[in-house]
């Protein structure tokens, strides 16, 4: 990599009210002015070498075209957390091979750079700016400066807020005259020094462009002045305002596209649903007069559009029609591949699966989203943990969840360990214990493991005198559940008390095996004593009377209430949470196990866990071996979610975004407890195979592994396994079994 890391911003003396911008979506310290910059250079090629590579980046989001064809957008995302107004001292670019957009003669490169963020998931170091580099065989051909001409765009007006009228020229075409721009002002080695570049080892985001498959004039009796044509042209003749509903075969992550053709004047307004008639996200459009192409800046999950269209406005000087061509939804997701194949006699079960697929399509970008509807940044590392394990078992994809440990990691360096959510920075432990199981990659994990002490040095800060984490700031995140007048999404210590100490508990399990992989003989045993500490003060929760564990103890903590620990109110709580974090970590004694799970089952607990919780539900019943008893009849809980809504995971039971792929457990599940494909050393060298069929009279599946697919297939009693070569395993059934490596058959045997 050449990146000369020069970076470029519009002059300061010709617009000095864009210079600066906002740290975050949550930064209101100061008032940022909403721009588009424009960055332009033609640049001419003799020839087009193969190997042509473009390195680059922006702040705070740009995208970046060559010869009027979409190259990419970003930033790399930096990561961030809920809330978070702190700029990062990290920053990434990208980099692709660009020969395609290339051809010998003059070409144009164009770059748009926005001021303000869009989305959660966008940062800032507080200036704008873009770099660019163009290089073959290591020599550099291009690099930004002021050769660049730079403009402001003020059809640009904010975010989702786009005024064609007042700037419609194509800055793309050769053709275009730019005498007239400014030559962008090259920005000082000290304020470039703020964009501590790095690289991130993911591919380009896969783009694909879907159409919709169905359109209509919505209120015919009122809209006849609106026609939708047979190949979906949409046009409003002069009247009143009318709505059309454009409909796609299923549900995208995309930046809608369209062809408009008006007299100017025109206003559009698309609202974007994921289901009728709830719209979750609208953006304007103001026409300009002829035909011109428009491509949405910002990322938007739909699989209806409502659009609004009046012919002009009270300024007009007449009205007259508006045609929309060619609506197009630009998806944009990460480079999954095909999905790991299944099949059972089950097609609820499989329908459920199918979902959990689309659903992490459409949140797997250049980081795990929660969903493509809220855009959070990597604080919800809860979310991401269960994707990346979901990743795994579905396309055996791990770059993903690397990246995400790694951005978290400095993320944790700079907050010096703390998170928003504070039960997730110890679920940053469980992450990175499976992505190494999954890999074996110590490298990485030498990489952040310094956070991971710092994590774990932090938590034991919050440990009071009895041994239960009862001194936290807060006991952020448990679940989405109303309980006691409280939402355990912030629950006084009194109730979260249980939940983040089995949290705690089970990162110095977590922290004491890696530790002993990395060779930290000293931190191996300062984890292991401070858990057994753990373990035995948690025995302090156990209710002889009810036979179950409490949330925790009334006012046991010396922490102050704030705005995210409300004070005690005296009452010894119980719930579901506090007891299945017992059984899925090992704190429960053995001989308390049936009736936990008798109590847990029969609904005697008040609340009942949303699909994010359902996860240590499925967990607890793989460590104590009780799937087979109960798994079965829990997946059937995501039938009803599943049948509303097909093309993506509802956030909650009963409420939310319809992508939300924190829900989709239920495809991991299926790898670690329905095959029962487990990895027993790390990348895979050894697995367990235990497979549990309930009552699935055939099973048919593929579990992808670094070392390659595991292969199974249960029909009539009798299981057939074939495993990558060099691949050991063990085996746990009472099935006739036949075990090959690739297609020679190596043994057969009966296990029980």
């Amino acid at each position: 990599m050449i990146l000369s890391c020069s970076w470029i911003w519009l002059d300061r003396s010709l617009f000095p009210t864009v210079q600066s911008t906002r740290i975050s979506a949550f930064d209101r310290s100061s008032a940022v002015t909403p721009a588009m910059a424009v960055f332009r250079r033609v640049f001419e090629l003799d020839s087009v070498p193969p190997d042509l590579t473009a390195y680059f980046s922006g702040d705070c989001k740009f995208r970046l075209f060559v010869n009027g064809h979409f190259v990419d957008d970003g930033p790399v995302e930096v990561g961030g957390d809920y809330g978070n107004t702190q700029p990062p001292d990290w920053w990434f670019y990208d980099s692709g091979k660009v020969a395609e957009f290339f051809h010998p003669g003059k070409n144009v490169i164009v770059a748009e750079v926005l001021t303000v963020p869009e989305a959660q998931t966008d940062y800032s170091v507080g200036h704008p700016g873009f770099t660019f580099e163009l290089e073959s065989c290591g020599v550099s051909l291009l690099r930004s400066d002021s050769s660049w001409r730079s403009f402001r765009n003020p059809a640009y007006r904010d975010v989702m807020d786009w005024h064609a009228e007042l700037f419609h020229e194509d800055y793309h075409a050769l053709s275009f005259d730019d005498s007239s721009w400014a030559p962008a002002e090259e920005l000082p080695p000290e304020l470039c020094a703020k964009w501590n570049l790095r690289k991130l080892d993911l591919p380009p985001l896969a783009e694909r462009d879907e159409s919709p498959g169905k359109g209509r004039v919505l209120f015919e009796e009122a809209n006849r002045h609106a026609v939708c044509s047979d190949d979906l042209t949409l046009t409003a003749l002069p009247g009143p305002p009318v709505c059309f509903q454009l409909e796609f075969d299923r549900e995208v992550a995309a930046h809608i596209g369209f062809e408009v053709e008006s007299e100017g004047g025109a206003s559009l307004v698309l609202e974007y649903q994921e289901v009728p008639d709830k719209t979750h996200a609208m953006e304007k459009y103001t026409t300009a007069p002829g035909i011109h192409r428009f491509r949405s800046t910002r990322l938007n999950a739909f699989r209806y559009i409502q659009l609004r269209v009046a012919c002009g406005s009270f300024s007009s000087e007449h009205y007259a029609p508006v045609r929309i061509r060619n609506v197009t939804a630009h998806t944009r997701g990460f480079p999954l591949g095909e999905t790991a194949p299944f099949e059972c006699s089950d097609p609820e079960l499989m329908k459920i699966r199918e979902c959990v697929d689309r659903t992490m399509r459409l949140c797997m970008m250049r980081l795990h989203l929660d969903s493509p509807v809220h855009q959070e940044g990597l604080g919800c590392t809860g979310d991401y943990w269960i994707e990346s394990l979901i990743a795994h078992a579905l396309y055996g994809e791990t770059r993903l969840a690397a990246a995400d440990l790694l951005r978290t990691a400095l993320l944790l360096k700079q907050k010096h360990a703390a998170m928003f959510h504070t039960s997730y920075s110890l679920l940053f432990l469980e992450m990175a214990g499976d992505y190494f199981r999954n890999t074996g990659d110590a490298d990485l994990l030498d990489r952040i493991f310094p956070q991971i002490e710092a994590v774990l040095d932090r938590f034991a800060g919050f440990v009071g005198p009895e041994g239960l984490v009862s001194e936290a700031p807060n006991y952020m995140f448990i679940d989405w559940v109303n309980g006691g007048g409280y939402n355990y999404h912030h629950p006084p210590a009194s109730r979260g008390t249980g939940c983040l100490t089995a949290f705690y508990y089970n990162a110095l399990r977590t922290g004491a095996q890696l530790a002993g992989i990395l060779g930290k003989t000293p931190r191996e045993q300062l984890c292991r004593e401070r858990a057994d500490q753990v373990k035995r003060a948690f025995s302090l929760l156990w209710s002889e009377e009810l036979g179950c564990f409490s949330d925790g103890i009334p006012f046991l903590t010396r922490v102050p209430p704030s705005q995210w620990l409300p004070p005690d109110d005296g009452i010894r709580s119980f719930t579901v949470h506090t007891n299945v974090l017992a059984l899925a970590y090992g704190l429960a004694p053995e001989e308390k196990t049936d009736s936990l799970w008798e109590k847990i089952m029969s609904g005697e607990f008040p609340i009942l866990p949303q699909p994010y919780f359902m996860h240590f539900v499925f967990e607890a019943l793989h460590r104590t071996d009780r799937f087979a008893r109960y798994g079965f009849e829990l997946l059937k809980r995501w039938n009803v979610p599943v049948a509303e809504h097909p093309d993506g995971l509802k956030e909650c039971w009963n409420c939310g975004d319809y992508s939300h792929a924190w829900g989709g457990t239920p495809a991991y599940q299926i790898t670690r407890s329905i095959l029962g494909i487990v990895p027993l050393e790390p990348g895979w060298r050894k697995i367990r195979i235990s497979p549990c069929f309930g009552t699935l009279t055939s099973v048919s599946g593929q579990v992808p592994s670094i070392r390659g697919m595991v292969k199974m297939r249960y029909c009539d009693g009798t299981l057939k396994i074939s495993l990558p070569p060099g691949m050991e395993y063990e085996l746990r059934t009472s099935c006739r079994t036949e075990v090959s490596y690739e297609s020679n058959l190596v043994e057969k045997e009966r296990c029980r």
